[in-house]
């Protein structure tokens, strides 16, 4: 009789030492939100209402950045945290209209189309804080040289603003034009940009063909930088191709 039941305690006290040596799994760690790489922060300092819908932000990073003149950075919606999600809808690309040697980044935008992205930066409030991370350049990147430093930029409505990121920062190492089409003579920066004393043409979408026709005229082997709509990019790449500017000297980046 004790031999029989010997082997079935035997195996339990077996299964049960082998438990006991079992190593103890831990339990999982939360997951630590970290955002997309190279993630910092801004504070708003001030808004500046320009016309209608269209303001300029003016913040300061919290913490030790740099941009260049031209460049564009993503922008995360604000009020959207470290868990995103990091979608279309609430990251854009904004390019800098504040220069360098102004430390500030600044960002130009007309609000009027009620996107949700455009809802969150109109209530943002000085001492607000939003996230944005990878600063680069896009098609903006500075090609004149001290050889060939004829540049003419060809504006459409708000697509002034990195032109005049560029302008305020490098306008003293180029020989440069500005050709800014608006409507209603609502031009963006034109009192600032105007006021630096180089050719400055302001004018409609009727006449705008002619004022980039006369500047390619005046400037055939001068460098042009185009930002605006899809719209106004199309149109002027044709007036463009027309003068005989040969695509390699042609800076194109859309502002929708």
């Amino acid at each position: 009789m004790f031999g029989q039941c010997c082997g079935p305690i035997s195996s339990l006290w077996s299964r049960k030492a082998i438990e006991a040596a079992k190593p103890i799994q831990e339990a999982p760690k939360p997951e630590v939100k970290k955002g997309p790489p190279g993630l910092g922060s801004l504070t708003l300092q001030s808004i500046t209402h320009e016309y209608d819908k269209v303001s300029t932000w003016h913040f300061v990073p919290d913490q030790k950045s740099t941009f260049e003149a031209g460049m564009m950075l993503h922008m995360i919606a604000p009020g959207i945290g470290l868990e995103g999600p990091f979608n279309n809808e609430n990251v854009r690309h904004l390019s800098f209209a504040s220069a360098p040697k102004e430390n500030k980044y600044s960002f130009a935008m007309d609000v009027a189309s009620g996107t949700g992205f455009k809802n969150r930066m109109d209530a943002l409030k000085p001492g607000d804080k939003t996230l944005f991370f990878k600063s680069k350049f896009k098609h903006f990147k500075p090609q004149w040289t001290a050889e060939s430093n004829d540049v003419v930029f060809l504006a459409g409505g708000i697509g002034i603003t990195p032109i005049r990121s560029l302008i305020l920062e490098h306008g003293d190492k180029m020989n440069w034009q500005l050709v800014h089409v608006a409507r209603d003579n609502k031009f963006l920066f034109g009192q600032e940009l105007g006021a630096l004393g180089s050719p400055m043409v302001k004018t409609n979408r009727a006449g705008a063909a002619a004022a980039v026709a006369a500047a390619v005229a005046q400037k055939p082997k001068a460098w042009f930088y185009v930002c605006g709509s899809d719209r106004f990019m199309k149109g002027m790449m044709e007036v463009l191709k027309q003068g005989g500017v040969p695509e390699d000297m042609i800076k194109a980046e859309s502002f929708e």
